[in-house]
């Protein structure tokens, strides 16, 4: 409804003076103003004072109303023609800080129909309507902060009974919304009963007597399993209105990562504590700001004397050949500005007193934020180990000297020795080829005439002169082994052996020996030697065969890993007699045999010569065997020689 377009109309028709010196006079303002036209009829001096100073008759009803109630003038005109009257909403009049509410009521007459509308004080009513609405706005406010907050936070009277709890309390002991109402706080304390009474009861006391108390508190949750807060405990209201109101987090991770940092603090001090080595810690400007005890006893400084001084000029400030050490050219004092780890620097360190020690040192730049900002040294003394190491030296010069004379000496020895084989072997030969030349031809020419019982005699010496020719050739095969090899080369073990097969091949003929081989490895050793070592383990193997038993060996080779010093295990097996396992080392002695010469001929000297070719090559021989199951030769070979 646009009041300003309704037309004019006549003024207030003439009424008792009476009339209109009430209304002007009335304590509470008053306008009317037409319905046909909205003009102002009337208007008193307390609605010009107190709601519109524009206000008068004649003006359209718009211009005699505050701007705050213009809007609302539409609506009250409407619902009290409609209803006969209306009341407005509260708005802010003329003068500042007062608030009105408007009444209208509608008159009805043929010819001066219209509103007559009176303003009502609600100063008071609209400042009590507002404080109620900004106080409800903050206590919704307080109430999201309050359930959002990450800290827990519990209110509970005067006697410790909780009242209110936020979402992150109860979360924090396990319980559901509410939960907690009604229980005493030390439902949520972990102490013991006794204990429980005497802790909440000195903390309220305090909070009573200061207001507050702030620190670190043993809880539990609702399952029993503990856990700790650093609570922050206030005092509010008096009387029944007493609370306290606890605001606390959980610490439990801070204080267990803290613990864990103690005992590593605790644990790296102990460590520096006992460490056998010097530790320096320096500056980014080369003053030492650490020494541990040890660094005390090693260089004769006290923590005092050395602190906040540079270290190099305490030190290190001297080479060793006497001439003075700038500081920029200490690889030690480099290590932080050219960012750079020094390990195992030897030098020459000086002590309090001016003495001097050899030392081993190593330097680590520590870093904050990518940036070198001091040094860690670990100094050792080095002195006696450099002291020994000079003993050894000299011992070893020594002892070298010594193995050198001492080698030449044996060489000397073996020459000698070979010497004396040989020797030996024709001086203990010839005799005997004499005797066995002599006992020949006398044979020969006594001929038939010889009686049966001297012609026996006769094969029994010769029998007796050809066993000492093999024991002398056994004995200069064995001497030859015992002096060891060196005479290494390449040497296809598959050849020797066919060439050893060959050699005994009358031996294998007349015995019917089977012989069963697998491919056999190629070693760098020495020829003739490895030569004679199958040679006696095949022979071995068919003298002691069982008797009316024909004779079976088999020759079998593996490779024991993949490395370039790995070794080739060779395997002589066979179905003879056999032998007790306790006798298997006694049969690689020289002399040391388990069976007669009646039984099976032999000296005794081959698989001594079998175990001395092994060891000659750095290998071993092993046997296993049970009576009358045959026996096992094992051969251990490495693929390249020993140094």
């Amino acid at each position: 409804m646009n009041i300003s377009q309704i037309p004019g109309s006549d003024p207030l028709p003439n009424t008792t003076d009476i009339l209109l010196q009430a209304l002007q006079q009335a304590a509470v303002p008053v306008i009317f103003f037409y319905a046909h036209n909205a003009i102002c009829g009337f208007a008193s001096d307390g609605w010009r004072q107190k709601i519109c100073a524009a206000a008068r008759e004649g003006a359209p009803a718009e211009d005699c109303f505050p701007v705050a109630a213009r809007s609302l003038l539409a609506t009250l005109m409407q619902d009290a023609q409609r209803q006969g009257q209306s009341r407005s909403p509260m708005f802010g009049g003329t003068e500042a800080g007062k608030y009105w509410r408007l009444d209208c009521n509608f008159h009805a007459q043929p010819t001066h129909a219209g509103f007559l509308v009176w303003a009502s004080d609600c100063t008071e009513a609209f400042l009590e309507h507002t404080q109620a609405g900004i106080l409800q706005e903050k206590m919704s406010l307080l109430e999201h902060v309050l359930h959002n907050m990450e800290e827990g936070v519990s209110i509970s009277d005067g006697s410790g009974h909780i009242i209110y709890t936020n979402k992150a309390e109860d979360q924090m002991f396990g319980y559901e919304p509410g939960g907690l109402y009604g229980q005493h706080v030390s439902v949520q304390n972990a102490y013991g009963q006794d204990e429980n009474a005497a802790i909440v009861a000195q903390v309220m006391e305090v909070i009573r007597s200061q207001g507050f108390w702030s620190g670190e508190w043993h809880n539990r949750r609702k399952d029993r399993t503990p856990f700790y807060t650093y609570a922050h405990i206030t005092a509010s209201g008096e009387g029944e209105n007493f609370r306290f109101i606890c605001v606390q987090r959980d610490i439990t991770r801070e204080k267990e990562t803290m613990e864990a940092l103690q005992q590593e603090t605790k644990l790296k001090q102990t460590i520096t504590d006992n460490a056998t080595a010097t530790l320096f810690m320096m500056n980014a400007e080369g003053y030492c700001t650490f020494m541990n005890p040890a660094g005390e006893q090693m260089f004769g400084f006290s923590q005092e004397e050395i602190r906040s001084k540079p270290l190099h000029y305490l030190v290190h400030h001297h080479r060793p050949d006497g001439s003075f050490y700038p500081m920029q050219e200490c690889p030690i004092d480099r290590a932080l500005p050219e960012n750079y780890d020094v390990r195992a620097h030897e030098d020459l360190f000086f002590r309090k007193d001016g003495s001097t020690l050899r030392v081993s040192c190593a330097a680590s730049p520590i870093f904050e934020n990518g940036v070198p900002v001091s040094t860690v040294i670990e100094v050792r003394d080095i002195t006696r180990e450099k002291e020994a190491q000079e003993r050894l030296r000299r011992s070893a010069e020594e002892l070298e000297i010594k193995v050198r004379e001492r080698t030449s000496e044996l060489e000397v020895a073996n020459e000698q020795l070979t010497q004396f084989a040989y020797a030996a072997s024709h001086d203990l030969q010839e005799p005997l080829r004499k005797i066995h030349f002599f006992s020949d031809r006398l044979k020969q020419t006594l001929g038939d005439q010889l009686p049966p019982s001297e012609r026996a005699m006769f094969d029994r010496m010769e029998n007796a002169t050809q066993r000492m020719r093999t024991l002398i050739d056994d004995l200069l095969s064995y001497s030859h082994t015992s002096l060891g090899t060196t005479a290494f080369e390449t040497v296809d073990l598959n050849v020797l052996l066919n060439e050893v097969l060959e050699d005994m091949e009358a031996t294998i003929a007349e015995t019917e020996a089977r012989i069963e081989k697998e491919p056999l490895p190629i070693v760098q050793g020495n020829a003739r030697q490895l030569r004679q070592l199958l040679q006696n383990l095949l022979s071995n193997g068919i003298k002691y065969a069982k008797p009316e038993s024909r004779p079976e060996l088999w020759i079998s080779a593996r490779e024991l890993g993949a490395t370039q010093n790995g070794t080739y295990e060779i395997k002589v097996r066979d179905n003879g007699i056999g032998f007790e396992q306790g006798d298997a080392d006694r049969i690689f002695h020289v002399f040391q045999r388990l069976h007669g010469r009646s039984e099976y001929a032999g000296t005794g000297i081959g698989l001594a010569i079998v175990r001395k070719v092994a060891e000659n090559h750095g290998g071993n021989i092993t046997a296993h065997s049970q009576p009358g199951l045959g026996a096992t030769f094992t051969l251990s070979l490495p693929r390249q020689p020993l140094d």
